[in-house]
């Protein structure tokens, strides 16, 4: 394909049977994003995007990680309060409250290549307060990614 019809193309979208409706984001190489994103904005809607190769759709096994995140995040909370609590200290000027949980909505999630945890993968959590705290994850390692006000 060349450059010009590259850069001027549409977007490209998969309506996916579980997912609805996916825009598709095109990487470096091989790897492209596909992305959820509800049409309106909703309070509680989690934003998903799922690494693929070649424009691969969404897996049975991301969409099984991303299920699991959302309904059953307790697998991830110690190793994302590990993270967000000195962030949250110093950036607030106090401790994280111990219902950290429940003052911070998960709202967004990069779903692994394979949705193998060891891959690189990030979530963003946005705290009562406003500012969105991101936590990344490589090689199974959580680390503070960004806090974005």
């Amino acid at each position: 394909m060349g450059l010009f019809s590259r850069l001027f193309r549409g977007p490209e979208f998969l309506e996916h049977p579980q997912l609805g409706r996916l825009e598709l984001l095109t990487g470096s190489n091989d790897s492209h994003h596909w992305i959820q994103a509800p049409e309106e904005e909703e309070d509680g809607v989690v934003l998903a995007s799922f690494q693929v190769i070649d424009k691969a759709p969404p897996s049975e096994a991301q969409i099984a990680f991303l299920r699991r995140l959302i309904d059953e995040p307790t697998w991830i909370l110690d190793d994302v309060q590990a993270v967000i609590g000195p962030a949250y200290a110093q950036y607030f000027g106090e401790p994280l409250p111990r219902a950290w949980p429940l003052v911070m909505q998960l709202c967004s999630v990069s779903v692994p290549l394979d949705a193998d945890p060891g891959n690189p993968w990030d979530i963003q959590l946005v705290s009562e307060q406003g500012p969105i705290f991101t936590v990344a994850f490589c090689n199974g390692v959580a680390e503070l990614g960004s806090i974005d006000s």
